[in-house]
């Protein structure tokens, strides 16, 4: 695997904005061996003073612990990230939520945000591991990975560098490149991508003969990101089929929101910190309106079993 180079990246917050990063986790790979692994307190961008007790609960970490552990600002910690990683690609679980900490911390401080390369380890997992569910914690305990202090940033980023060393092992990918493919450029085929390309008017309309009594009927369902197995489109034909009116966009009509990029959504999910249609449908559920989310596990149970009424209206 000598073309195996990445950093594994982690943070933590001290509340529910993504400029509250209050420890850094890296695990820089070279070669396909793990060479370092640093960890560092951090002094929040937003301060001392918002500490939520669900984010203390979930890492341990208090403003007494920063103060007494020399903490470094964000501007030293951005500085000390770029050395460390010299340019390579960053790799986390649920990168997404990794690359908005890092990116929106860099701008509350004035910081240019340079060009990198953010991979997920998540989708990988996904795609290499037969699991009830892809946490950090199922994965490295289904690859026989020890020693994981889960919800410290040090850790974490060890351990997710030591996940994609060993599902590259076992899948025989010597690159980053090979286990994370870059995406083909879409066609211009207005058929090939049609999932996105679709007018509103051009979207599969609710099926006549589709089961009343399906969870789907009448709801107005937008989707975000890609289900697996499933190209944008065949979900949407899917929706559709259950009696389901597909929307592009979460509005005040929305009824129903597929997290594509979540099998399943749990307790620890938080709609605020997603996608733009994840955040807009968290101010509308936050405003009284009801919507429910599904991740991509429980769609694809809900909307490919039963799709339409059988012989006497059984489903």
């Amino acid at each position: 695997m000598s073309s195996l180079d990445f950093v594994a990246v982690d943070f933590e917050t001290a509340n529910g904005r993504l400029d509250s990063v209050c420890q850094v986790g890296l695990a820089r790979v070279r070669g396909g061996v793990v060479e370092a692994v640093e960890d560092w307190l951090v002094l929040p961008p937003t301060g001392l003073e918002d500490f939520e007790p669900g984010n203390v609960r979930i890492h341990g970490i208090t403003p007494e612990r920063l103060l007494a552990g020399s903490p470094l600002s964000w501007h030293e910690s951005a500085a000390r990230m770029a050395e460390f990683s010299g340019g390579l690609p960053y790799v986390a679980h649920n990168a997404s939520f990794d690359r908005r900490v890092w990116e929106t911390s860099c701008s509350s401080c004035g910081i240019s945000v340079r060009e990198t390369r953010w991979l997920d380890t998540v989708g990988l997992s996904r795609r290499h591991l037969r699991l009830p569910n892809h946490k950090l914690g199922t994965v490295v305990a289904h690859l026989g990975i020890e020693g994981h202090a889960h919800h410290d940033a040090g850790s974490d980023a060890a351990v997710t560098a030591e996940a994609v060393l060993r599902i590259a092992e076992r899948a025989g990918l010597a690159s980053v490149d090979e286990l994370w493919p870059p995406a083909r450029p879409r066609s211009s085929s207005r058929w090939s991508g049609r999932g996105y390309s679709a007018t509103t008017a051009e979207l599969p309309q609710p099926r006549p003969d589709a089961d009343p009594a399906h969870l789907l009927y009448g709801q107005r369902v937008v989707v975000t990101g890609d289900v697996p197995g499933l190209s944008r489109w065949e979900a949407f034909e899917a929706i559709a089929a259950c009696g389901g009116h597909v929307e592009k966009g979460v509005t005040k009509r929305t009824t129903v929101l597929v997290v594509a990029g979540r099998a399943r959504i749990g307790e620890e999910y938080n709609p605020a910190l997603g996608s733009a249609k994840e955040r807009k449908a968290a101010q509308y559920r936050e405003a009284g309106q009801r919507i429910l989310l599904l991740g991509a596990e429980d769609f694809r149970a809900i909307a490919l079993k039963g799709r339409r009424r059988g012989p006497r209206g059984m489903a």
